[in-house]
C-alpha cells in the first residue's frame, strides 16, 4: 500500500500538521481555505471516508464550538456597549452570560 510510506512521517505528521498547512498562508492561486478545500478530496479518499455531507446538521448539542473576533462576558451595561461598539466595528462578537 503506497499509503503505509506516511507511518514515515508520522511523529513529524500530526493531527495539527492539517490545519496549519491547508488554512494558511494566504498567497498564490489557491490561498488559505480553498487550498484546503482541494486536499480535502484527496485526504478524504486515503483515509477511507467518503464525500462529506452538505446539508446542515440538524441535531441539538448540549456544547457548540464557534468562532468570533471578540467574546464579551457578562450582559450587563458594559457588556452591551462593549458588544454593539465590537459589532458596529464590523468584528463578528459573541455575548456570554454566565449561570
Amino acid at each position: 500500500d503506497i499509503s503505509a510510506l506516511n507511518q514515515l512521517g508520522g511523529k513529524v505528521l500530526s493531527a495539527g500538521f492539517y490545519y496549519k498547512t491547508f488554512m494558511g498562508p494566504v498567497i498564490g492561486p489557491l490561498k488559505g481555505t480553498r487550498f484546503w478545500m482541494f486536499c480535502e478530496h484527496f485526504i478524504r479518499r486515503a483515509a477511507g471516508l467518503g464525500r462529506a455531507g452538505t446539508a446542515p446538521d440538524t441535531s441539538r448539542y448540549e456544547r457548540m464550538n464557534a468562532f468570533c473576533d471578540v467574546l464579551v462576558v457578562g450582559s450587563g451595561p458594559a457588556g452591551l456597549m462593549a458588544a454593539k461598539a465590537a459589532a458596529d466595528q464590523g468584528a463578528r462578537v459573541i455575548l456570554a452570560e454566565l449561570e
